[in-house]
């Protein structure tokens, strides 16, 4: 009998125990992309012949993907990815400028594989956000000064997409949030404007079903962003700071709440069967004694 009683204790425990577990892990996002090109392949590939040409160069014993888009055409431009709605984005940028103020890199994301996309663009001096619609017309949501890519010095460059919100960070440092509602899913591409640049560590993250963490809790210093350094271009649709709800949504998710309830309905059965056992062993117990 004492042993029937610590082995309900027990299981009360576990139960106890995996309940906050599971819960913080329907708020884990899934790496669905990675690339460090040390295979030596990739299929970060140009989208066609004409724009311009890539391949896998190594350096102190790293590799990387190498983009030529200066002699041949003057740019070039790729696709890749899959597609997702919230989503983490990280990348190594390196550009080797060769116009001067013309020469810029990019990393599309909620792109429609180059017809339609969100552009991080990368100057020497300054970052810009953008939305191309396909037919050369674009939105321009802000030009940000001091955020730039100069020439031969690699960067570590984020962006983060929850719903219609776009966070660009750039070594640490938060650039811009915008809101744009044009598209709320798509894959990522890189594109260079009369420059040669290099990508290295690629890695996405998708979250789904309202599972992604506010962008102030992945980023240090989020929610003292300062505009002074902003040169904008056009008002912004709507620059609103994260809310802390987002946690709250992210935490109460339909995922959350399924696995969670499985996981009760099992406790409860478990206590059931137990508590049957514990029963039918005291009603045996009785009847020896009589």
């Amino acid at each position: 009998m004492k042993k029937l009683i610590s082995v309900f204790l027990c299981l009360l425990l576990v139960f106890a125990a995996a309940i906050p577990t599971m819960a913080a892990d329907t708020a884990t996002g899934e790496v669905v992309y990675f690339e460090d090109f040390e295979k030596g392949e990739t299929d970060i590939m140009p989208t066609s012949e004409k724009t311009g040409k890539n391949e896998i160069l190594s350096e102190d014993g790293n590799h990387y993907l190498h983009f030529y888009g200066y002699d041949e055409n003057r740019y070039s431009l790729s696709s890749f990815g899959p597609y997702v709605a919230d989503f983490d984005f990280e990348a190594k940028l390196r550009q080797t400028i060769h116009n001067g103020m013309w020469s810029y890199c990019m990393v599309l994301f909620h792109t429609d594989w180059n017809v339609n996309a969100y552009r991080a663009d990368f100057f020497e001096d300054h970052a810009r956000l953008a939305f191309n619609d396909g037919v050369n017309e674009e939105e321009i949501f802000g030009s940000y000064e001091d955020s730039g890519i100069a020439s031969d010095k690699w960067y570590t460059v984020q962006i983060f997409g929850r719903g219609d919100e776009y966070t660009l960070v750039l070594d640490g440092k938060v650039v811009a949030t915008v809101t744009s509602d044009k598209r709320d899913e798509g894959n990522f591409g890189f594109c260079g404007w009369q420059t040669e640049f290099d990508v290295d560590d690629v890695k996405i993250t998708e979250y789904v079903d309202g599972t992604a963490p506010a962008v102030s809790t992945l980023v240090e210093g989020m929610e003292e962003e300062e505009e002074d350094n902003r040169d904008v271009i056009e008002e912004e649709e709507d620059n609103r700071t994260m809310e802390d709800d987002k946690i709250d949504n992210a935490q109460s998710s339909s995922l959350g709440k399924i696995l969670l309830f499985a996981s009760l309905g099992l406790a409860a059965a478990a206590v059931l069967v137990i508590g049957i056992i514990l029963i039918v062993a005291l009603i045996k117990k009785r009847k020896s004694k009589a």
